[in-house]
């Protein structure tokens, strides 16, 4: 028998996190679900093969730097969803078989099924218990349906799971009203957004910004560096706050290993999406200084490419807005960089967009101008370079190696 969706669901979650950590542990040979628990009802016949290739993979393809197990907030927060409500459930399952007939080159049959009965019951949910669908699982469930159509490449049935998406948030208070319900439902639904290259709802910026608990602990460590003074630089205040929020999380939170719980994971997470939710969305700054437009405008552009590039190849793929922003930075880049110009934001600026158009003809476009900075700043090796990249945001688990292959090619250039 399904859960009710009115039964609280916080005395359920231990249960059904152990049985998620078994599943995640065992192989597909040695593990399969115990046929005394129960899960929601469904007409599909391999739930065993097609939860267990959820637990052992598509858990772990969301976000880079994934934790262990006992880590993981999807296995923690958002999985003790999927065992209890029959839309999501199905959802799920729909989400492995495709995933699977995929990863196998077979045709998409049998996930098309799943696909029909996904619908089917949310349909039913929409239409019989309308009080339910701003619900958690109810959004994640059209996150998932959403999340299947982007990687098919079907965009008009993207759009449509995103509108819904949009109105179910709205509904709810927006985004940082499901963080503080689950955090990893609010994230899951924002890497949606993300990868549609979608406008999120404005209600969230109407709301104060909440930091932390850990955040003053760490921002000693922060204030005792020499970071440039990004307001200095032209960047609009809101937009700098919210980089030197980025930059503490960059600074303190290199690898899952820094954080010791599940918890502790899921509110950094939590924090890195909301301060780029916040990036994304804010106005473009209305000033007369047309220097300070631009190179905001860029930073925006640099934060998402910065971001979301080491997330590419995860599901959902925000490929579309890194290529959309490494464009739209070198457009606002073109309106700044002039002989004679040593902003010393550029440098970083330039360096993020080159490390982001790897393969692109682009990537020659940003080391040349990178080189032309380099010398009109006197930059003579990269221990000097790396301090000057260090003083904007620096993430030294991920941007040591790729910046450095930048500035081999700086090197190289007959200049």
């Amino acid at each position: 028998m399904p859960i009710p969706l009115s039964v609280s669901l916080s005395n359920l979650f231990e249960a059904y996190t152990h049985r998620s950590h078994s599943l995640v542990k065992g192989g597909i040979r040695e593990t399969f679900l115990d046929p005394f628990e129960t899960h929601p009802p469904t007409f599909e016949t391999n739930v065993d093969h097609l939860m267990k290739h959820y637990f052992t993979s598509l858990v772990f393809n969301m976000f880079p730097y994934y934790p262990a197990p006992g880590k993981n907030p999807q296995t923690e927060y958002y999985v003790p969803l999927v065992w209890t409500d029959p839309v999501l459930f199905n959802v799920t399952l729909q989400l492995s078989a495709f995933h699977l007939e995929k990863l196998h080159g077979r045709g998409y049959e049998h996930s098309s099924r799943l696909q029909a009965e996904s619908i089917r019951l949310l349909r039913e949910r929409v239409e019989d218990h309308p009080e339910t669908c701003a619900h958690d699982q109810t959004i994640s469930a059209v996150a998932g349906l959403a999340a299947i159509e982007h990687e098919k490449g079907n965009m008009r049935m993207v759009q449509m799971h995103i509108d819904g998406l949009k109105r179910m948030v709205i509904v709810r208070g927006g985004l940082g009203a499901i963080r503080m319900s689950n955090g990893m439902v609010a994230n899951i639904v924002f890497c949606m957004f993300i990868a549609a290259d979608e406008a999120f709802p404005t209600i969230d910026l109407e709301v104060k910004d909440e930091k932390p608990h850990w955040y003053s602990q760490r921002l000693p460590q922060v204030e005792q560096r020499d970071y440039l003074d990004l307001e200095a630089c032209g960047v609009a205040l809101e937009f700098a706050a919210v980089m030197k929020d980025v930059r503490l999380l960059a600074q303190c939170y290199q690898t899952a290993d820094d954080t010791d719980s599940a918890e502790h994971y899921l509110s950094v997470l939590s924090f890195l999406c909301a301060s780029m939710q916040r990036i994304v969305s804010l106005p473009s700054p209305q000033l007369e200084e047309p220097d300070c437009y631009h190179f905001t405008e860029a930073c925006r552009s640099a934060m998402i490419v910065h971001v979301f590039s080491q997330w590419c190849g995860h599901q959902p793929d925000p490929s579309i807005i890194v290529s959309a922003a490494q464009h739209n930075l070198k457009t606002h880049l073109k309106q700044v960089l002039f002989p004679g110009v040593t902003n010393p934001l550029l440098l970083w600026l330039l360096s993020a967009g080159a490390v982001a158009a790897l393969g692109a003809p682009e990537r020659a476009w940003f080391v040349g101008h990178l080189a032309a900075m380099v010398d009109e700043l006197e930059i003579r090796s990269w221990e000097q370079m790396r301090g000057r990249l260090k003083r904007v945001i620096w993430h030294e688990h991920q941007d040591e190696g790729s910046h450095n292959l930048v500035w081999q090619e700086v090197e190289a250039l007959d200049r």
